[in-house]
C-alpha cells in the first residue's frame, strides 16, 4: 500500500487558464476555434538561451525528440500564427479584461507590461516560444475563513491545437493559437483537494462576471502543483473541475507506491545501468506476434536487464514500469514487455529461463524486451536509466500530463528560469489612467451582489440571471438584447430555444450567426415566433439567405388568418378553448396568439 502518513506534508497549489472572447492576442483575427484549410507547412523547433544565455531543461529534452512538426492553417489564422510577420499590439480588450480580474482578486496591477517569450518547442507554438506577460502580482482569495494567496496574473497567448494525425507525423491546428489567455497562479496555501476543487470553482466565476471568458471545450483548464514531500509536480490541462480532486488522488497514490517500491528496490541492492543487448537471432522463431511484428517491421529485439526490480514494474500498487513506458513514449517508442507480465504475450516459460540465465539474472532481477530500431537504442537506454535514477533520488518533481480517467503522464522536467527572455518585436506597455479607470469600473462584483445589479438592469428573472452570469454569458447577453430589445424574449431564447433546437439537431450554433439572424429578423419588424422559427431553420442548416427570403418566417397577416378559421370553422369543432392549436396544425408560419383570439372572437360577433 502506498504510504499515507505523509498526507501532513501536502501542499497544493493552482494555475487557473481561461481564454478570452476578445479576439486573438497579437492579430485581429477572431477567437473561435474554426475549421483547418487545404495549405500546411513544416518547422523544426530549437531551443535557445535566456538572457544568461542558459537553456531550460525541459526544452533539451524537447530537442532530443528531433521531429519536424506539420501545421495545417485555419480561418482564423494569419501570418502572425504562421511567425511570418511580427506580432501586431496586444489587444487591448484582452489587457483590460485581465486588470479587471486582477483588480476583483485585490492582485497588485503592474504600472508597465513587458512582453516576454517563453521556450516552448514541444511544436505547440510555430515560433518556438509563447509570448506572455505579467499584469500583476500577489492578491488573496478568502474562502471559508481562508486565505488563499495569490503569486501572480499573466496575459499569454495560447497553443496550437494538436490534432489526430492522418500520416503518422506530429500535426497541429493554427485555430487556437494566439487566443488570449488569463493565467491566475495561487500559493501552495490549499489544504484539502476539495479545497482546490473549490479554489478553481470560484476563481473562475470571479472571471466569468467580466462576460469575456470562451466558453467552448478546454476554454478553461486548470495546471495542479501538488507536494507531499517528494518535490514538486506539476499536472498540466485538466478541463473538468470534478477531475480536480480525481488527478489529485491518484497523484498522491502515485508517489505513496513509487515510495515504498524504490524504497524496497535500495533494500535489495538498488540501480545498475540497464544495458540493452541484441537478442533478435535468440527469439527469431518465437511465438510471440510482438515479437514477430517488430522483426517484419526491421526493428531489432533487444533485452535489458534491470537489477532487484522483480515485482516492482507490475504487481499489486507498483507501477515503476508505466513510469518507464511513459518516458520511452516521449522519443516515440511505443512501450516494452518486461518480466513481471511474464509469461505471456506468446513468449514462453522455457524462453524466459533460456533469457534469465543467458543475462544471468539473479532472483529479484526483471528484465524487459523492447522492440526498436538500432539508432534509437542509445536513446532507449539513456531514457530508462536516467528515469530509474530520477526516482531512486525520491526526487519526482517533473511536469505531468493530465488524462480523462483522472491519472497522468510524465510530460517533462519542470521548467525554470532558462525558458525566460524579453520579447523584442513589442514594445514596453504603460498602463494609462483611461485603461485603468474602463478595468476598474468593470471590476468583478461578489456574485450575489453583481445577480442583484443584473436583475435590476434588465428585469429578467433572478434565476435566469444567475445562469447568464454564472455561465460567462453576460456580454453575449447584453449585445442580443441591444439588438432585439426586449430583454426577457433574449433570455428565454438563450437559455431555453437554442438550447432545445442545439440538442433537436445535434448541432452547436455560433454566436455570430445569432447575432446575424436577429438583426435580420429585428429589420423586417417580425416578432419573437419569426425568430424562433428561423434560428430552427439556420440550426437545421438552412442557408441564413433563403431564410430572410422565407414565407416561413412571414407573420400571417389578417386575410390569411381569416381564410384559416373559415377552413376551420367547417371542417372541425373549433372552441375558444382550441383554437389557438388548430391554427397552429395548420401553418408553419409565425402567427399572433392574441391576433387568433381577436379573430375568432371577432368572427363569433
Amino acid at each position: 500500500m502506498y504510504i499515507s502518513h505523509i498526507q501532513s506534508e501536502i501542499k497544493i497549489g493552482l494555475e487557473i487558464h481561461l481564454q478570452l472572447s476578445t479576439g486573438k492576442l497579437f492579430c485581429n483575427c477572431p477567437d473561435m476555434e474554426s475549421p483547418a484549410l487545404d495549405g500546411t507547412f513544416s518547422r523544426w523547433l530549437f531551443p535557445t538561451g535566456n538572457e544568461s544565455g542558459d537553456i531550460d531543461i525541459a526544452a533539451l529534452q524537447e530537442e532530443k525528440k528531433h521531429i519536424s512538426y506539420n501545421y495545417k492553417i485555419s480561418e482564423n489564422s494569419c501570418l502572425v500564427e504562421a511567425d511570418e510577420e511580427p506580432p501586431h499590439r496586444i489587444n487591448r480588450e484582452s489587457l483590460k479584461t485581465a486588470m479587471s480580474i486582477a483588480a476583483s482578486l485585490n492582485s497588485n496591477i503592474i504600472g508597465t507590461v513587458s512582453v516576454m517569450r517563453k521556450v516552448v518547442v514541444d511544436g505547440s507554438n510555430t515560433s518556438g516560444f509563447q509570448r506572455t506577460a505579467i499584469i500583476s502580482t500577489g492578491g488573496e482569495l478568502i474562502l471559508n475563513d481562508h486565505k488563499i494567496r495569490l503569486t501572480s496574473i499573466c496575459l499569454e497567448e495560447d497553443s496550437a491545437r494538436r490534432i489526430d494525425p492522418d500520416d503518422g507525423k506530429t500535426t497541429f491546428s493554427l485555430d487556437r493559437l494566439g487566443i488570449p489567455l488569463v493565467e491566475i497562479s495561487t500559493a501552495p496555501d490549499i489544504r484539502t483537494f476539495q479545497e482546490a476543487v473549490e479554489v478553481a470553482k470560484e476563481i473562475g466565476l470571479r472571471a466569468l462576471l467580466t462576460g469575456n471568458i470562451r466558453r467552448d471545450s478546454d476554454a478553461i483548464r486548470q495546471d495542479v502543483n501538488f507536494s507531499m514531500g517528494y518535490g514538486r509536480v506539476e499536472i498540466k490541462g485538466i478541463s473538468k473541475l470534478s477531475l480536480i480532486s480525481q488527478a489529485l488522488q491518484e497523484e498522491e497514490k502515485r508517489q505513496g507506491s513509487l515510495a515504498t517500491a524504490i524504497e524496497i528496490f535500495l533494500k535489495r541492492g538498488g540501480f545498475t545501468e540497464v544495458n540493452l543487448l541484441d537478442f533478435t537471432h535468440r527469439l527469431i522463431n518465437s511465438n510471440s506476434k510482438i515479437i514477430q511484428k517488430g522483426i517484419s517491421a526491421g526493428n531489432k529485439i533487444f533485452i535489458g536487464k534491470i537489477s532487484n526490480m522483480l515485482g516492482l514494474l507490475k504487481q499489486g500498487e507498483f507501477r515503476i514500469g508505466r513510469e518507464i513506458s511513459d518516458t520511452l513514449k516521449l522519443f516515440s517508442i511505443s512501450g516494452f514487455i518486461h518480466s513481471d507480465e511474464l509469461p505471456g504475450y506468446g513468449i514462453s516459460q522455457e524462453e524466459i529461463d533460456s533469457i534469465r540465465s543467458e543475462m544471468k539474472c539473479k532472483e529479484n532481477d526483471a528484465m524487459m524486451i523492447i522492440s526498436i530500431t538500432e539508432e534509437k537504442r542509445s536513446i532507449a537506454e539513456e531514457a530508462i536509466n536516467s528515469r530509474i535514477r530520477k526516482l531512486c533520488s525520491l526526487d519526482f518533481s517533473e511536469t505531468r500530463a493530465a488524462l480523462e480517467d483522472g491519472t497522468s503522464r510524465f510530460l517533462r522536467p519542470i521548467s525554470g528560469s532558462g525558458r525566460m527572455y524579453p520579447e523584442t518585436d513589442l514594445p514596453i506597455i504603460k498602463l494609462n489612467d483611461e485603461l485603468f479607470k474602463e478595468a476598474i469600473s468593470e471590476v468583478p462584483k461578489s456574485f450575489d451582489e453583481a445577480v442583484a445589479i443584473f436583475l435590476k438592469k434588465w428585469e429578467i428573472s433572478k434565476q435566469e440571471s444567475e445562469i447568464i452570469l454564472s455561465s460567462g454569458r453576460k456580454k453575449e447577453f447584453e449585445e442580443l438584447s441591444g439588438i432585439w430589445g426586449k430583454p426577457r424574449e433574449v433570455s428565454r431564447i438563450m437559455l431555453q430555444f437554442i438550447p432545445e433546437m442545439e440538442r433537436k439537431f445535434r448541432k452547436r450554433v455560433k454566436r455570430e450567426d445569432i447575432r446575424q439572424i436577429m438583426a435580420g429578423v429585428k429589420r423586417m419588424s417580425y416578432g419573437r415566433v419569426s425568430l424562433e422559427i428561423a434560428i430552427e431553420l439556420m440550426i437545421s442548416g438552412t442557408d441564413i439567405n433563403q431564410i430572410f427570403n422565407s414565407d416561413l418566417i412571414k407573420p400571417l397577416d389578417a386575410e390569411e388568418l381569416r381564410l384559416i378559421l373559415e377552413d376551420l370553422r367547417r371542417n372541425s369543432e373549433l372552441r375558444r378553448e382550441n383554437v389557438i392549436a388548430k391554427v397552429k396544425e395548420r401553418t408553419r408560419r409565425p402567427i399572433d396568439p392574441k391576433a387568433v383570439m381577436e379573430a375568432y372572437l371577432g368572427d363569433l360577433h
